[in-house]
């Protein structure tokens, strides 16, 4: 294992490893982080939220970093606000992976493929309800909304097509968008806490690796010199291709079994203590 000195980015999620377990940000985590970079280190934030729900974390943390948003869709310095990167799927697939999804019975959501990613079209099924998991994520999420109904046609590409519902409902779906669209990244996990699946079709160009693959490029750094930080299945390519992976004791059991390295919980300021302890 590398020590902390030889390197030069620290790449971290921000559910379940920067925020404790209530949805917080401990001050403990914000000082770390400020640390790490007065030293001179590199920082990314990697989330599959957008850049409106992203903002307060990274004012809070009040330092120049870079944000990998939406799974790898949006790469962007902070705060400036220059886009690096942005990879939406065509407007012709993204139409499909919602058709199949309401075929099926499903709500979809429709990130609109604006940088800010302030707008997101909800369309619900026939039913013209939305599952408990669908409900929770809008709450999580500031923006606008627009409610259509099952004829409603996307007007553009988006970014990403979301659904969360049962294991038993979205089983169908995941298999007819793999098989239906070989054009899109399809992935489907436990979304934890909701008792339900997570399932989104997005750009093929789009995951956490991507972007940190094009932002070591932009930086002229290597996977060597990285730390990456996390505790879910999204994470896993990052901590395998790091330098030193890293994954928080909340973190699922794939998680763990790749990274080199496991800290303390979210809920024990995990993240803090390691850089302190590290470093």
């Amino acid at each position: 294992m590398r020590p902390l000195l030889a390197m030069k980015l620290l790449v971290t999620d921000i559910d379940g490893t920067l925020l404790d377990a209530q949805g917080r940000l401990p001050p403990a985590n914000v000082e770390a982080l400020q640390q790490w970079v007065d030293r001179g280190g590199v920082l990314a934030l990697a989330t599959g939220r957008n850049l409106t729900i992203t903002r307060p974390i990274a004012q809070a943390i009040d330092r120049d970093l870079f944000l990998i948003l939406q799974d790898g869709a949006l790469l962007m310095p902070y705060p400036s606000g220059a886009v690096l990167a942005w990879h939406n799927l065509e407007q012709s697939i993204a139409q499909s992976a919602c058709d199949i999804l309401l075929n099926e019975g499903l709500s979809a959501l429709a990130f609109a493929p604006l940088p800010n990613g302030q707008h997101f079209d909800v369309l619900p099924s026939g039913g013209n309800t939305l599952s408990p998991g669908l409900r929770a994520c809008l709450r999580a999420k500031s923006g606008q909304f627009c409610r259509r109904n099952k004829a409603y046609r996307l007007l553009a590409a988006s970014s990403k097509i979301v659904t969360i519902d049962s294991q038993g409902k979205t089983d169908a779906a995941y298999y007819r968008l793999k098989r239906h669209l070989p054009q899109a990244r399809v992935i489907r996990t436990e979304a934890r806490g909701l008792d339900a699946w997570f399932m989104e079709a997005g750009s093929p160009r789009a995951s956490k690796m991507q972007g940190l693959q094009t932002l070591l490029q932009y930086l002229r750094l290597s996977f060597a010199e990285v730390i990456a930080v996390g505790d879910a299945e999204n994470d896993v390519e990052i901590l395998q291709l790091a330098g030193l992976g890293v994954a928080m004791a909340n973190a699922s059991e794939r998680v763990k079994a790749v990274a080199n390295l496991v800290i303390k919980s979210n809920s024990e300021d995990g993240l803090a203590r390691f850089l302190k302890d590290e470093g």
